[in-house]
């Protein structure tokens, strides 16, 4: 009975030319699924959706996780009469956006000042603003040659959402016609995701380019003994294709993490290619090509497919074991891609040669008659030889790799994992440079948030616990700075006090604006505290929220709390 490697072997050496036409038309299909892949961030990439743990960070995103764009306003002085009219005008058209929750400047607290009302001369402006509170001011306008318009966004929104919200408000910005003299920047959270998308792309093709490039002139070295050296790089580059393909099919997302997988996959492929091609060309030079194509179909189709077999079940076990959904797809796209790019060589390379009739490279000769050896030659002489001295000393060479891995499995767990997206990206990023500057303006924007669930979130018992939490946290942690929650909000209209009855927090809660509460509550029973902190490591960072779970199981929690 035939193997399918025969009746494959048939079908290439009788109908070549029908092969290469359907290669082709893969190809194309591949091109068109590749068109069709984008690129992913977000708490998606880090989580799984599954697991208690992944489905509380994505339940707070969706629940409570409001970003904001920041608008970064440069100019001699920002605080000229046509300055704030022209932000008043690109604040309206702001306000007027999907998923915009409004658009907040110092303009707005020069209006409220002056009875809803722009002032229209430089010395209105003057004597409004050193009446305001300077706390008030600083965070919006840090000085007379840089302000700052916060554009708070709707809770919940997908990442797709964000970038589309990024690009709308940078063509107003674009249109707006600002002043003379006056440039405005698009900067913030979901500006930065927008950017961190424009750059993975853009790295994604260097990376791939420069891959090929040097896999070219290691080719050209090393292989230059056959003819159409390139053929392996093309092939692979085949196969590469393939696997965009496969992954826009399937709907996979590229990551940070999975354009990794393709520098990987050429060097994996390259070297299928070249036994293929390699093997094809010994067997040419005593055999006709169609004898030599399925010599080589049949005899080492079987032991390149174990071989391929044995790295994917290393990615396998990765995909399987993956600690996030980006690490995971990394393990999967290196399967997919190994079993694509030793399709791509079984079967490209074999066409290849029968539909170019091919014939081996003449070796070279000497002057004095005897067969040049070449690089590659003598590259083979020197693995074979560094294979033979290992094998003489297997015992010796094993017992050192297995310290070698006791020592690495000891390491593994002091090897930190960085989750930053912001260390991902290169620090001239134009969305980069623009975060840092707001954070020496602002301070270290991250937080550390802690999650409630209760029976009432109005309960005096329930915002008494977070107020005494939010206190004893901040007196015990000096690398926090600050705290937030509903307690802290309903205190601040209050007077400072917080209230002791049901009667007097429903009151004071109607005060409080509902664009504010629906960052800090969810319903009646879901809260969060938001904990700002100095701008740390993450091996600190990962060591103070330690340091918090051990103090939430110790604070006294009363019924219906967790």
């Amino acid at each position: 009975m035939k193997s399918p490697y025969e009746y494959l072997a048939d079908i290439i050496v009788k109908r070549p030319r029908l092969v290469a036409c359907l290669l082709v038309l893969m190809l194309i299909l591949s091109l068109v699924g590749a068109s069709l892949t984008e690129m992913k961030t977000g708490n998606e990439t880090y989580v799984y959706k599954d697991e208690p743990s992944g489905s509380l960070v994505l339940h707070y995103a969706d629940a409570f996780s409001s970003k904001s764009i920041i608008l970064i306003v440069e100019g001699a002085d920002v605080t000229t009469p046509d300055v704030i009219a022209y932000l008043d005008m690109l604040e309206g058209a702001i306000r007027n956006q999907r998923y915009v929750l409004g658009a907040v400047s110092y303009v707005d607290l020069l209006k409220s000042a002056n009875g809803g009302v722009l002032p229209t001369s430089k010395g209105e402006i003057i004597t409004l603003m050193d009446a305001l509170p300077s706390d008030s001011m600083s965070n919006l306008l840090p000085s007379n040659t840089l302000a700052m318009v916060n554009v708070p966004l709707e809770t919940g929104l997908s990442s797709d959402t964000e970038v589309e919200i990024v690009n709308n408000i940078e063509s107003l910005v674009e249109f707006s016609g600002a002043p003379a003299g006056i440039t405005v920047s698009v900067s913030g959270s979901p500006a930065f995701t927008a950017g961190m998308r424009d750059d993975m792309s853009q790295n994604m093709s260097t990376l791939i380019t420069l891959a090929m490039v040097l896999m070219v002139v290691a080719v050209m070295l090393l292989f230059s003994h056959v003819r159409y050296t390139l053929l392996p790089v093309i092939v692979v580059f085949c196969g590469i294709i393939a696997t965009f393909g496969f992954m826009g099919f399937v709907g996979i997302g590229i990551s940070s993490i999975v354009i990794a997988a393709f520098p990987v996959l050429i060097g994996i492929g390259i070297d299928y290619a070249i036994q293929f091609h390699s093997r094809i060309d010994d067997e040419a030079r005593e055999h006709p090509i169609d004898v030599a194509v399925k010599r080589t179909i049949v005899n080492y189709g079987p032991a390149v497919m174990l071989a391929m077999i044995a790295t994917s079940l290393g990615f396998i076990a990765l995909t399987i074991l993956a600690p996030a959904p980006s690490v995971a797809d990394f393990g999967f796209i290196c399967t997919i891609g190994v079993v694509w790019c030793y399709l791509a060589a079984l079967l490209y390379v074999p066409t290849f040669a029968m539909v170019i009739n091919y014939k081996p490279k003449p070796p070279k000769v000497k002057k004095d008659g005897s067969n040049g050896s070449s690089l590659m030659s003598k590259y083979d002489d020197l693995l074979g030889n560094t294979a033979a001295a290992i094998a003489k000393r297997a015992i010796p060479v094993l017992l050192f790799l297995a310290m070698f891995a006791v020592v690495g499995i000891q390491l593994d767990e002091k090897v930190i994992i960085d989750t930053d997206e912001e260390s991902m990206v290169p620090a001239d990023m134009p969305a980069m440079t623009s975060m840092k500057k707001i954070t020496s303006i602002v301070g270290s924007t991250n937080t550390i948030t802690v999650y409630i669930k209760a029976d009432s979130i109005r309960d005096p018992q329930t915002l008494k616990w977070i107020d005494d939490f939010g206190k004893y946290t901040l007196n015990k942690n000096t690398k926090l700075r600050g705290v937030t929650s509903i307690a802290s909000i309903i205190k601040e209209y209050n007077g400072g006090i917080l209230p002791t009855t049901i009667q007097e927090i429903d009151e004071i809660w109607a005060k409080v604006p509902q664009t504010t509460l629906n960052r800090y509550a969810s319903g009646q029973t879901e809260t969060v505290m938001e904990f700002s902190m100095d701008s740390i490591s993450i091996p600190q960072t990962q060591s103070l929220i330690k340091d918090m779970e051990k103090d939430l199981d110790w604070f006294v929690q009363h019924p219906g709390l967790s």
